[in-house]
């Protein structure tokens, strides 16, 4: 008999129960974007040493009061590893998406890296967190043939910055 009265008081509640009235001073939410807005990449990480990235970006940018924000984001960039000890710079090339939501953040990317004594295709997932215009990843490239460069390990870690947020905000808030 109570757990009656209890699934009936709770069913009662959940049909009535009112929640709170509308706030009047909720105009200043973020505004969703309605398309995907071009920005400049640029990125340094360690994956065994140190490199650095510079690039395009494509971003969009979703908010909803109920859920959180949420940011998508394509790109291209230039990689570049410098030589160290008598060895070659690494150059290479790369493309791939992130995602952010409320602070989680996830990713994937293919790159092609080179120099004069050999080449590599590199594979990366990646997990972390960030606001989509600042992200932390922590990256496990995957190297389609055997690491051939001693410089690129199979952990990366890298911050990223994205200005397309930065330009969007100076050019439609005002």
């Amino acid at each position: 008999m109570k757990q009656f009265l209890f699934l009936l008081t709770f069913l009662f509640v959940l049909v009535f129960a009112k929640g709170q009235a509308p706030d009047s001073t909720a105009g200043s939410t973020p505004v969703s974007w309605k398309k995907y807005h071009i920005g400049i990449r640029a990125a340094a990480g360690i994956q065994r040493s140190f490199y650095t990235e510079l690039g395009l970006s494509w971003q969009i940018y979703a908010y909803d009061a109920r859920r959180g924000f949420a940011v998508n984001c394509f790109y291209i960039a230039f990689e570049w590893i410098p030589a160290s000890s008598g060895g070659n710079p690494i150059y290479g090339v790369k493309a791939g998406v992130e995602s952010v939501f409320n602070g989680g953040a996830g990713g994937f990317e293919i790159k092609y890296l080179f120099n004069d004594e050999s080449e590599d295709l590199v594979i990366t997932p990646k997990l972390g967190f960030g606001l989509g215009i600042v992200n932390l990843f922590y990256g496990y490239n995957i190297s389609t043939k055997k690491e051939p460069f001693p410089k690129i390990g199979k952990h990366q870690v890298s911050l990223v910055i994205n200005s397309s947020m930065v330009f969007h905000h100076k050019k439609y808030d005002k």
